[in-house]
This record gives structure tokens, C-alpha cells and sequence, in this order.
């Protein structure tokens, strides 16, 4: 079945399962002690990408957890933030100050975004002090 072909109230239920199952899922059970898929790039070459870390920071967020969610993976963090604070001003009607916005009204914002995770996948990679913080 096609989902854009389903009544938008199907679509948001079903949206809504499945956010709350994954927030159930990623809060209760660890990726350290669970069968959870591990990173192909690191498994296939022992490079950092950009996502290394990220079930484990998403873990760490759920539980408020903060000072672990930076460690495992700053982009990822940082990332969740925006989305917390996309989703209070949301909620609370306040349209100037939303990222969503901003990432309408910026045409150079996707390139930010890609020369971003570029540097952070190239910095994470350096085994030297500072950069080895970036790693998961």
C-alpha cells in the first residue's frame, strides 16, 4: 500500500506509533547492552562517520543523559537540541525564532549543513588531542 495514498488521519497515527514506539525503544533498551545494528563504515574500514555514536547519544538524550549524548556524537546532539527547541516554539505558536524557518529562509543553510559534516567526519578521524573528543 502507498502511504501518500492513505487519509492524512491514517497518516499521522501511524506517524505517531511509530515515534512513540522509537522513543520507547531507544529509551528503555541500551544499544551497549542490546542487539542493536552496528556502523557498516566503521566495522568495514574503523573510520568515524558522521552518525558513529548516534543510537547511543539518542539513548543518553532520551534519559537526559546530556554530558554522554556530546560525547558519543556532538552533531547528533546538537541536532536533537534543535529539534526540542523546534518543537517548544512550535507548540507555543512563536514562528520568528524556529530553525525551521531559518532553514527556509537560508538558500546557503544545506551547504553549512554538508561542509559541517564533512569537517566533523574529518576531524573525528584525527587520532590527536583535541579531535579525539570528537569520537564516539
Amino acid at each position: 500500500m502507498d502511504f501518500n495514498k492513505l487519509k492524512p488521519s491514517i497518516k499521522v497515527t501511524l506517524i505517531l506509533i511509530g515515534t512513540i514506539l522509537f522513543v520507547y525503544i531507544y529509551k528503555n533498551f541500551s544499544p551497549n547492552q542490546y542487539l542493536f545494528p552496528k556502523c557498516p563504515v566503521h566495522s568495514f574500514t574503523g573510520l568515524y562517520c558522521p552518525g558513529c555514536g548516534s543510537q547511543r547519544a539518542i539513548h543518553s538524550f532520551l534519559n537526559l543523559n546530556f554530558k554522554d549524548v556530546f560525547s558519543y556524537n556532538p552533531l547528533v546532539g546538537i541536532i536533537l537540541s534543535a529539534i526540542v527547541i523546534d518543537i517548544l516554539l512550535f507548540t507555543l505558536n512563536i514562528k520568528r525564532f524556529r530553525p525551521y524557518t531559518f532553514l527556509k529562509t537560508n538558500r546557503y543553510f544545506s551547504l553549512i549543513v554538508l561542509y559541517t559534516v564533512i569537517l566533523f567526519t574529518i576531524f573525528r578521524n584525527i587520532p590527536v588531542f583535541p579531535f579525539t573528543l570528537l569520537a564516539p
